[in-house]
């Protein structure tokens, strides 16, 4: 199997993250042919790296994590990263993903090499949204322009593997064009651009096709527009903003089973009385410590 570095950007206080990190764990690829670098801007996240990485360091034993000690500016560490996998030969694909996707596909490494492409995105967008991680035309001053087709894009009501000039938040590159189309240019810093832009038209310049595919189903992207890390267990409040994410970790697993007269999901411990799932044990835990963190 391809060796495939695997780089985490943690650019902003982002939910569901320790979430994010244990679903590194879930891929369906051999972990032996996984290089990690994991880029963490903000403090309030280091406890979460800290708990994944006492579990789950022998799974990663080629691992390279960079705090906000280190005060990087984006597009600075995005370049350390890729250019750890250009400068090796055996580095076979550079995947970059940050912290706001949610991956819920395991075989999204082996389903984007099998595409084959010099660079490709899965296609993702924000729950119940049109926000996606891709632009299907572009604006003569290179910006953001809707092509027609985009909405049936992102709707899966068209299907296949799309040529587009931007993608963003998630891509795999193939090694071998990172040593020879893009082997000379800088990929994410240019006065006065965001690294995501730069990249995009770097390379679009080199004349290398981006593609997105939505053939498959491969996750969604998360909000962090109003995450509030003052908060004790902040992912507790976004439950609009991400719905399905907040669900997944605060709803009892049995909760809908309540509804097909199923017995022993509703106990009657005395009359009048009823015992049945609604939350998760960590809603539970998290409630009680948020009660107790009031004081009041």
């Amino acid at each position: 199997m391809p060796i495939v570095q695997i780089s985490v950007f943690i650019e902003q206080p982002t939910p569901f993250l320790s979430e994010f990190l244990e679903r590194l764990t879930t891929l369906n690829y051999p972990m032996s042919r996984l290089r990690l670098f994991i880029h963490n801007n903000v403090v309030y996240h280091e406890q979460h790296i800290q708990k994944f990485w006492e579990r789950h360091r022998a799974l990663f034993p080629d691992t390279r994590i960079v705090g906000p000690e280190e005060n990087l500016q984006h597009d600075q560490a995005r370049t350390m990263a890729v250019e750890s996998c250009r400068q090796d030969a055996k580095c076979d694909y550079y995947f970059s993903i940050d912290a706001d996707v949610a991956i819920i596909n395991p075989d999204i490494l082996r389903i984007l090499i099998e595409e084959n492409k010099p660079v490709i995105a899965p296609m993702l967008s924000r729950h119940g949204k049109l926000w996606s991680n891709f632009w299907g035309a572009l604006s003569p001053e290179g910006f953001y322009s809707r092509s027609e087709d985009y909405i049936d894009i992102v709707q899966g009501k068209r299907v296949g593997l799309w040529n587009v000039p931007y993608i963003t938040q998630v891509y795999l590159i193939r090694g071998t064009t990172l040593r020879t189309r893009l082997a000379l240019v800088s990929l994410y810093t240019q006065d006065g651009m965001d690294p995501d832009m730069v990249f995009c038209r770097t390379v679009r310049d080199q004349g290398v096709f981006m593609f997105v595919s939505n053939r498959d189903e491969f996750g969604r992207l998360v909000s962090s527009t109003n995450y509030n890390i003052s908060r004790l267990h902040p992912d507790m409040w976004q439950i609009f903003d991400n719905p399905v994410d907040w669900r997944e970790k605060y709803i009892n697993e049995n909760y809908s089973k309540i509804f097909e007269e199923d017995e022993k999901f509703v106990e009657q411990p005395c009359p009048d009385v009823y015992w049945f799932p609604i939350f998760s044990e960590k809603m539970c835990d998290e409630m009680v410590e948020t009660m107790e963190d009031f004081g009041e």
